[in-house]
């Protein structure tokens, strides 16, 4: 991890101070370099091992510092520098914290200023990525230069894969060997594949900033344990970053597909900012909810008789009105455990508006205030698309790029 600090370090030496900086940029942006053929990278404990469109430094690498360092060559510009961890943390506080090398830098009079020039998050077979891109305004002995930090972020098979370039243009290079590293990469212990899964991109009046991912898995006994994952990763102003991952999990009976218990957790770049659970409580002969949200303790009895309705029962639901002779009109209403407020149920309802043809549908999604317009395939249940306006007036859009399996 040292190295990527220490790369940081040496850009002033490796700028072209130029008269016109702004004009340095605007020819050097453009630069790619054509990819070369695949290359195989393994740790030398074979626990990995991959194969990249880029030129490796050495084709075995050792452990050290928590995590496999490695350098890849473009076969133009500057190397680029990844590490490989064994264990993955939530992607936006990984990008947020080596962004974060860059006020070091600020600090010894590497950078005169930093400022986000993009957000993406992307997935590659199914391995989900994000990434975060930085113009940079360098202090030589030669006088000011342009400089450019590029992150890419992944989580595969329960590792995390994090390169960097830090040089001006290659973008999409860097992104076609970053793509590629991610494509091929095992592992000895990776884990056995889901019963479902997949992959939404999210984002917010057009731009993506961040991911949502479901992975449905059975147990022994028969019964579902479903997990949705939420990552972004937020301009916070011109040079800084917002980094946020909530997690909910819940089990479902096997048998009718009714709710067991949920749970959630979210964060705030390294803060864990809530810690809830819901559960049966035959004590008091209704369901609990407790921990802790935002600072406050908090112990919710919900109301007698309410039921929370599990993410599988919806999907079951919304199928077979889809699957009836006539779907157009039927309105569906549950009552779900949402992030609206977690003190209560929340009321979802789901109409089917139109059939578009033989696989998709359009419907009108409310939750609580918010109202969603979805794209929902006929056969599975499964959304395609949904488009949110918020009350601010912002739109905020779910496209799914991935799926695997059913439920």
């Amino acid at each position: 991890m040292r190295g990527f600090v220490l790369a940081i370090s040496v850009l002033p030496w490796l700028a072209c101070a130029l008269p016109d900086p702004a004009s340095v940029r605007a020819r050097l942006t453009p630069r790619e370099s054509a990819l070369v053929e695949l290359r195989t990278v393994a740790s030398r404990d074979g626990w990995f091992e991959t194969k990249v469109a880029a030129i490796p430094e050495t084709k075995s690498v050792e452990f050290e510092d928590d995590a496999y360092p490695l350098v890849f060559d473009l076969g133009a510009g500057e190397p680029i520098d990844c590490w490989v961890m064994r264990e993955w943390k939530n992607p936006p506080w990984v990008l947020r914290e080596f962004s974060s090398g860059l006020s070091e830098v600020h600090e010894i009079g590497g950078i005169e200023s930093s400022r986000i020039v993009g957000i993406g998050a992307d997935a590659v077979d199914g391995a989900i990525y994000m990434g975060v891109e930085w113009d940079l305004d360098l202090r030589t002995w030669l006088g000011p230069a342009p400089g450019s930090i590029h992150l890419l972020y992944a989580v595969k098979q329960g590792a995390g894969i994090l390169c960097a370039k830090h040089e001006i243009g290659y973008r999409e290079s860097f992104v076609g060997v970053f793509r590629s590293f991610v494509r091929n990469f095992q592992t000895v212990d990776a884990p056995k594949a889901p019963e479902f899964a997949s992959v939404s991109v999210l984002s917010i009046d057009g731009r993506n900033y961040g991911l949502s991912i479901e992975v449905v898995t059975r147990d022994d006994e028969g019964d579902w344990k479903s997990e949705l994952r939420i990552h972004m990763l937020l301009p916070n102003g011109p040079d800084s970053l917002l980094a946020t991952s909530s997690y909910q999990t819940e089990w479902t009976s096997g048998r009718d597909r009714s709710l067991l218990a949920a749970y959630r957790d979210s964060f705030e770049d390294d803060e864990q900012v809530g810690e809830l659970s819901l559960l049966w409580s035959a004590e008091r002969k209704r369901w609990v909810v407790s921990g802790t949200h935002r600072g406050l303790a908090i112990e919710q009895d919900l109301d007698p008789g309410s039921s929370p309705a599990s993410a599988l029962a919806v999907v079951g639901a919304t199928r077979e009105a889809l699957a009836a002779p006539e779907p157009v009109g039927q309105v569906l209403t549950t009552s779900i455990w949402s992030q609206v407020d977690p003190t209560r149920l929340t009321e979802a309802t789901l109409r089917i508006d139109e059939i578009l043809d033989s696989e998709r549908a359009r419907a009108t999604s409310v939750v609580d205030s918010a109202v969603g317009e979805a794209i929902v395939e006929r056969a599975t249940a499964e959304t395609l698309s949904l488009k949110v306006r918020s009350g601010s007036g912002l739109r905020v859009d779910f496209d799914r790029i991935h799926v695997q399996g059913t439920r």
